[in-house]
């Protein structure tokens, strides 16, 4: 028991006066703020500023497949799930295949859709030694070749 106060430490009797809640105008009432503090409260809010985060550039990394005979060089893109290639390098390439129907919906990151045309499924893919089985590239209208990170 704190020998200034006729209560134990932490323990409080509580009257119906005191359990009403102040208000937080009734609280900040008796603050007063410099002027300084004013200028560094103000300051704070009108100048916030965005911090970017992971900025370092990294060269993309490019894979070369085998398709049906043709070599096809995609960048590595760790974030897609699916495999894609824009419809001017399927007509220079690729023009003889006919495409599947859509069966999906793109979007960018922004939630912008990305303009699909169809899918297409080549016969023979390889990497190096290495058959891909069932590889299904999806032909968007413009944009970069990838390949999905599986």
């Amino acid at each position: 028991m704190c020998r200034n106060r006729p209560y134990p430490m932490g323990v409080k009797t509580v009257t119906e006066e005191d359990s009403e809640e102040e208000s937080m105008e009734d609280q900040l009432a008796g603050i007063q703020l410099t002027d300084a503090e004013e200028d560094y409260n103000m300051m704070t809010i009108n100048e916030i500023k965005t911090i970017p985060i992971n900025t370092t550039k990294t060269e993309p990394h490019f894979l070369t497949f085998d398709v049906d005979g043709q070599a096809l060089s995609l960048e590595m893109d760790t974030g897609a799930n699916i495999t894609a290639i824009p419809l001017d390098l399927f007509e220079k390439k690729f023009w003889q295949y006919e495409l599947a129907p859509k069966k999906k919906t793109l979007r960018n990151y922004d939630e912008t859709e990305i303009k699909l045309l169809g899918t297409m499924k080549p016969r023979f893919v390889k990497y190096k030694q290495t058959l891909c089985d069932n590889l299904e590239i999806e032909i968007v209208e413009k944009g970069q070749a990838v390949v999905e990170r599986n």
